[in-house]
């Protein structure tokens, strides 16, 4: 298989600013290029892609447990679950609002026409089950990225609307190029910021 390096993933990971002392070293995303390419939305005409990404804190735990970890959840839904925002500072380089928006009507589409949850794979990602899934229209960029060792569910509607958040608090008109929104519990993360 070729791969190629997800810069632009790979600057925020290792950007982020996350409460712990416990980071993992994120050397490299990739994104597999021999897999024929997916566009979604209504004209498709958002390109899809999954990613192996490194988690950038220590795994979290999954959210079942039974008898001292003997066995653990093998997949988590976190459709709902809050988020923190997060915004970089700085207006050059951000993501084109026009663009953003029609990922997020894309990722609407996709909820209705093929249903309203995604899952990904859990972390730290392998090209045979990527934990991160990146969306890409024009001058925007959106991914999910799981960094938890459990699969994940996550709503495509929430997705969206998250989207259409950072899209609208970390733009360059509030002296900011794009953002993310960090789980609570660290566990997974949406960003949003210019390919």
């Amino acid at each position: 298989m070729k791969f190629i390096a997800l810069s632009t993933v790979l600057s925020s990971l290792l950007s982020l600013s996350l409460a712990t002392t416990n980071t993992v070293d994120t050397s490299l995303c990739t994104i597999d290029t021999d897999a024929a390419p997916t566009y979604i939305g209504v004209n498709k005409d958002v390109l899809v892609q999954s990613a192996s990404c490194p988690p950038t804190v220590a795994q979290t735990p999954a959210v079942a447990e039974f008898r001292a970890g003997t066995l653990q959840a093998r997949q988590t839904n976190v459709c709902g679950a809050q988020c923190a925002t997060n915004c970089f500072a700085g207006t050059a380089n951000g993501p084109t609002a026009g663009d953003c928006s029609v990922i997020a009507s894309a990722i609407l589409y996709e909820s209705q026409s093929v249903g309203p949850l995604f899952t990904v794979g859990p972390a730290p990602g392998a090209p045979s089950q990527p934990n991160t899934l990146v969306m890409s229209f024009r001058n925007c960029q959106t991914f999910y990225l799981n960094q938890s060792n459990a699969s994940q569910t996550y709503c495509r509607t929430a997705w969206s609307d998250l989207v259409n958040w950072l899209n609208t608090e970390c733009s360059a008109t509030k002296g900011r190029h794009g953002g993310n929104c960090v789980a609570t519990n660290q566990a997974w993360f949406v960003q949003v910021q210019k390919p």
